[in-house]
């Protein structure tokens, strides 16, 4: 290599050098300048808020009406009134539901603990 291209490598690295400190250097500037307007809780950096949110008080509560049943009330009377029928023969005795949701009500029916699956068919607790 000759000097001029070894010098020339060297004008580059330091270019490079001198652009890395200064971008290193404006980032530390604006971390110092974030660190006053955080506050730490736990473990957990959180930004302090500049105005507090109100919070309503009052929470809207929506309730059915007393003569309309849920899809998953019409299962576990179905099932109640039909014990050991496998799902497929629950959607069956329904109708008009959907089997997806017939079949996500079965599951959480299950899951709270309202019915078991003994075998293929499902009974009430």
């Amino acid at each position: 290599m000759s000097k001029y291209t070894q010098h020339i490598e060297k004008i580059i690295a330091q270019a490079e050098e001198d652009g890395f400190q200064r971008g290193w250097k404006a980032a530390r500037d604006a971390w110092d300048a974030l660190i006053p307007r955080v506050k730490v809780a736990g473990n957990v950096l959180t930004s302090s808020p500049k105005k507090r949110r109100k919070v309503r008080k009052k929470v809207k509560v929506v309730e059915l009406h007393p003569r309309i049943v849920t899809v998953q009330q019409r299962i576990l009377n179905c099932i109640e009134a039909n014990p050991g029928k496998t799902g497929a023969e629950v959607i069956r005795l329904l109708g008009d539901v959907n089997p997806r949701t017939a079949r996500t009500m079965l599951r959480r029916l299950r899951i709270d603990g309202k019915i078991h699956k003994i075998g293929e068919g499902w009974l009430k607790k």
